[in-house]
């Protein structure tokens, strides 16, 4: 029996101690506890708001990158447009028949007023030619007209 008695030995023993003010103790237990758990709340929140900041970061990054291989290609191949490119270009388009119309607004009003100077010019010489400015000079064109008939 000595036998069984050495190997049950005690390897703990229990420990009872007194406790002054326990509701107060207890209280600040669970109050800490609280705290504690309030701050793992807290902390799987900031971590949790860095994974999705970090995962707004590589679309942001993602989406700069696209636009600048988009405005290397404007750059390349857009923006030295050639006569054809610049012509299908429907707001050009519009602007380039615009002023073919007021260009030939210009030459039709342009070819008037030639017409009307030509019209005045004619009806000014009409009139030089029959009105006789003094009865000297109407003889001195007679005289004319038979001097060119000789």
């Amino acid at each position: 029996m000595t036998a069984k008695r050495s190997q049950k030995k005690k390897t703990e023993e229990d420990i009872h101690v007194k406790i002054d003010s326990p509701k107060w103790l207890r209280k600040e237990i669970l109050t800490t506890a609280i705290d504690l758990i309030s701050a793992l709340r807290k902390y799987e929140t900031f971590v949790e708001l860095n994974k999705h900041k970090e995962h707004l970061l590589k679309l942001l990054k993602a989406e700069m990158a696209e636009i600048r291989n988009l405005m290397q290609t404007l750059k390349l191949k857009e923006l030295p447009l050639s006569p054809e490119k610049f012509n299908q270009l429907p707001i050009i388009k519009e602007e380039a028949k615009e002023v073919e119309m007021r260009r030939k607004e210009a030459e039709q009003a342009e070819k008037e007023v030639e017409k009307d100077i030509h019209k005045r010019r004619r009806a000014i010489a009409k009139i030089e030619e029959t009105k006789p400015i003094d009865s000297l000079e109407a003889d001195l064109m007679a005289l004319r007209k038979k001097l060119s008939l000789i």
